[in-house]
């Protein structure tokens, strides 16, 4: 069975996990990670200290 291609990871994750709801907390839980780091190179940045 082929896959209709897409440039998407996040469609393509979608698509393979469903709505596994254990799946859907862990990848909440990483973009807010992600929203902290971004935070926190930010802060850095403006002190100039990265």
């Amino acid at each position: 069975m082929t896959r209709k291609r897409t440039k998407s990871a996040l469609r393509s994750i979608a698509r393979d996990v469903g709505k596994n709801p254990k799946f859907r907390r862990m990848v909440e839980e990483e973009k807010l990670n992600a929203r902290i780091a971004q935070m926190i190179y930010d802060a850095r940045t403006k002190a100039t200290l990265t």
